[in-house]
């Protein structure tokens, strides 16, 4: 049974579940976090280290994998996201049908 790590900050859930994933996802994931839209480049890089994990062989090195880490997500610097407004919330626990909080 895998003993649980308990979180400081949502973000700490995100690295300790990153860091269970193969090396290819934690990278992939890292890219994700510090890109909008990831480019031609980093498709090719990425399917380079799932052939590489396959056990493919490759006519070159697959490039080497930098794991996900709170400093790719701004170290906590973004700005809180802040909700000032939900409506017409249907089923959620004990709140009243088309409820706007």
């Amino acid at each position: 049974m895998e003993k649980a790590i308990l979180a400081d900050e949502p973000i700490d859930d995100i690295i300790n579940w990153s860091d269970s994933q193969a090396p290819w996802r934690q990278d992939c994931l890292r890219r994700l976090a510090t890109t909008a839209d990831l480019a031609q480049a980093d498709f090719d890089e990425l399917l380079a280290m799932v052939k590489a994990a396959a056990g493919f062989t490759l006519a070159s090195p697959p490039p080497v994998v930098v794991p996900f880490a709170k400093a790719h997500f701004g170290g906590g610097a973004h700005t809180p996201i802040i909700f000032k407004r939900v409506g017409n919330i249907t089923g959620v626990n004990l709140l009243i049908d088309k409820a706007t909080l």
